[in-house]
This record gives structure tokens, C-alpha cells and sequence, in this order.
């Protein structure tokens, strides 16, 4: 779990195959998965944020699970749990992508499934399937580019004929042909390319406790405060209180939550403006409704 700008493991007390599907679930894999042993990875070290999870294996994150408070716990790394999210009977996509050979926003695609990852072919994959990718990703657009510099020749073909509308959420909803049901090699292999700000990290600064603070969103590799009131043509935008919802779930928190004034001092990187007025407060991050329009 990533909290306070830290990671930190989780016990497994309590924690059952219910808990471990809605972690795959907030990873993007859907309500599959299962608590596996430890072993096979090893113990963790540092932190450990969680102890006595019980989820009903519905919820869309941990933090919306019964649970002690972050950094309360009776027990030691040997009791870290662990998680796989593979499902070997599913057909539909696996929403683990990425991008290698180049950066983390160019490069050429792969996709996870049955633990291994593997490419997908160009045909027919267009600019809304990239958008898809990229908005997977945490950045704003994408589109399809020249594969020349990040071709393999190594590792399963996945996918072809990959296509989308560019509304969807996860490749998962788009159509294909099925796993492993191609006719192409690694040459034909898509790479894409994607731009805007990647803001899915947050945290509040300065508070008494990680429930309050400044807000910050890691961008451009800072962490920069978000600003209260954005100038947009000849409007304003406020951040209002069905955005600070939205971020306190992203942190855990549930849909629970408030703008309040700033009584946590200032930020030392410059900051970033959001048109966010558009947030509902049910959205799963403030990238589905916010736009950054300056820095």
C-alpha cells in the first residue's frame, strides 16, 4: 500500500481470498485473484500499514473494508500477505498494461496474462485503443506510433485485432480476438505513445494525521500543490467538495471528505491548476474530471 509517500505491506490476519479479489479489482484484473503464500516472494521490509482486513469481496478498495487504522498492527513481516490476481479460466483481457523500450509514457505495449507478459499486434489497433492505454495509465491522450525502435524478438503475441471505441475505462471492455489467436509476428508488434500529466498519486501534507493536509499530486517527477482556484478563459473553477471526495478515495479514505482552507503552510514546487468543477464524487480518480490547464 502506498500511503504517507511510503510503501508498507500488509498482515494477513483476517485477510481472506474475499480481501485478495478486491485488490485485483483496484488494480484493474477485475474480482479475481486469490491470497497466496508468502514464500514465493519473500517477506517484506519497512512499514506495514494494514492489519485484520475483512472485506466481503465487493468493495473497489481495501480502504473501503473493515479494518484497524493505518499503521496499527500485531504482527511482524514474517505475516505479510500475498496476492495473486491470475485467473487461468478467464477469456477476457487482463488489465495490466505497460510500456517498455522507451519511457513510461512511449514505448511498445504489453499486456498481462496468466502472469506473463506479452505483446499485441497493430491490426486494426487504432488511436482510441491508445487512448484507452494511456487513460489506463494516468495520462490525459495517447496514440499509436512508429514500432521501429522497440521492436522484440522474444515472448508471446496476446493479442490482435484490438479494438475500442475510446470511451472505455480498461481494455477489458474493448473486443479482440481472443488469447493467443493471431496472425503476426513481433514485427507487427504496437507501440504507442502517450502525453498529459500522470496524477494518480496524491497525498495531503502538513496535517496532523495522513486525513488532512495540502493537497499534492505528483507530476513532471515533483509533488506539487493543487491550486484552489483555477483561471480557465473568463471563468473560474473552484475545487470543490465533490473533488476532495474523489481524492479522499483514492487515499483509502471512502467517499468521505471536504475542501478546507489551507492551514498547512505552502508548497515548494510550483503549482498545478485543474478545471475539476466537472467531478460528480463517484468518479474512481480526479484524472476522470479534471483537466490540468497550467503550471
Amino acid at each position: 500500500m502506498f500511503h504517507a509517500n511510503q510503501w508498507g505491506t500488509v498482515c494477513d490476519n483476517g485477510f481472506t481470498d474475499a480481501a485478495a479479489r478486491v485488490v485485483c479489482y483496484s488494480l484493474g484484473f477485475g474480482y479475481v485473484g486469490r491470497k497466496v503464500n508468502i514464500s514465493l516472494f519473500g517477506m517484506g521490509d519497512g512499514l506495514i500499514w494494514f492489519d485484520n482486513v475483512d472485506c466481503t469481496g465487493t468493495e473497489q478498495h481495501i480502504g473501503e473494508c473493515s479494518r484497524d487504522d493505518w499503521g496499527v498492527y500485531n504482527c511482524e513481516h514474517r505475516n505479510d500477505v500475498a496476492v495473486s490476481c491470475t485467473d487461468n479460466t478467464s477469456t477476457t483481457l487482463s488489465a495490466g498494461v505497460r510500456l517498455i523500450g522507451g519511457s513510461s509514457s512511449r514505448g511498445l505495449l504489453e499486456v498481462l496474462h496468466n502472469g506473463v507478459w506479452g505483446t499485441v499486434c497493430g491490426n486494426y489497433f487504432t488511436d482510441a485503443a491508445a487512448l484507452v492505454v494511456c487513460k489506463m495509465l494516468g495520462f490525459a491522450t495517447g496514440t499509436k506510433v512508429a514500432n521501429i525502435k522497440y521492436i522484440v524478438d522474444h515472448g508471446p503475441v496476446w493479442l490482435e485485432k484490438l479494438q475500442c471505441t475510446g470511451t472505455e475505462r480498461d481494455i477489458a471492455e474493448c473486443s479482440h480476438n481472443g488469447w493467443v489467436i493471431h496472425n503476426c509476428k513481433h514485427r507487427d508488434d504496437v507501440a504507442v505513445s502517450c502525453t498529459g500529466t500522470k496524477l494518480d498519486q496524491v497525498r495531503l501534507n502538513g496535517g496532523r494525521d495522513p486525513r488532512e493536509g495540502r493537497l499534492e499530486v505528483f507530476f513532471n517527477g515533483v509533488w506539487r500543490a493543487v491550486c484552489r482556484v483555477s483561471h480557465y478563459g473568463y471563468r473560474l473553477y473552484r475545487f470543490n467538495y465533490a473533488s476532495a471526495r474523489v481524492v479522499c478515495n483514492m487515499m483509502g479514505f471512502k467517499y468521505i471528505g471536504t475542501a478546507i482552507n489551507n492551514n498547512f503552510g505552502v508548497s515548494v514546487a510550483a503549482a498545478v491548476e485543474f478545471v475539476t468543477n466537472q467531478c460528480r464524487g463517484t468518479e474512481r480518480s480526479i484524472t476522470d474530471c479534471s483537466q490540468v490547464i497550467t503550471t
